[in-house]
């Protein structure tokens, strides 16, 4: 089952964020719960129970678990859609979020996020830069969008902070965990 993962991180960058964005979340990944093996351009790809797609620093990345590259001791909450998802929705998330492994993670964006450099920066610099970098919380929602079930109606993914996916109603919390 696909679960988002919402990090409440403990390292300065993650301060950085959680203060800029008013929130205690400072990440969002996918986990999958169950295994998965999905085709993607002619290509078995498998995603195992504990995985996580991320964009993290360095760019789109299947990790093994909540814990790959991450502070020990970070607490994660973890939420699902309340309405689960068909096994065919798993199956086109996990392939839509296959097919962005490798691209690079959006720096520049989410600098959008600090207030002077959104008046600077207003969106995103183009198609180009959209479809070739990406962040965290616009993974996921993209993910969503690609779905069919988005998490939120007139915006952009690229618009959407961590904050805003563990507050939004289509989601229920599970639990909290922790890193190791």
């Amino acid at each position: 089952m696909l679960r988002f993962a919402a990090y409440r991180g403990i390292g300065w960058i993650s301060d950085g964020i959680k203060l800029l964005t008013y929130s205690p979340y400072s990440h969002i990944g996918v986990l999958f719960t169950e295994d998965l093996t999905v085709e993607v351009d002619g290509n078995a790809h498998h995603i195992a129970a504990g995985n996580v797609i991320e964009a993290w620093q360095g760019g789109v990345r299947l990790s093994e678990s909540l814990s790959s590259s991450h502070t020990p001791d970070t607490p994660v909450d973890i939420f699902s859609y309340r309405h689960e998802l068909s096994r065919a929705e798993e199956r086109m998330a996990a392939q839509f979020l296959i097919s962005q492994l490798g691209k690079k993670y959006d720096y520049l964006n989410v600098a959008r996020f600090v207030p002077v450099v959104r008046i600077i920066i207003p969106k995103p610099m183009g198609k180009v830069w959209e479809r070739s970098h990406v962040f965290c919380s616009e993974l996921a929602v993209e993910t969503s969008i690609q779905i069919s079930r988005p998490l939120f109606q007139g915006c952009k993914a690229w618009e959407i902070p961590p904050r805003d996916i563990p507050r939004n109603r289509l989601l229920r919390f599970e639990r909290t965990v922790f890193t190791n």
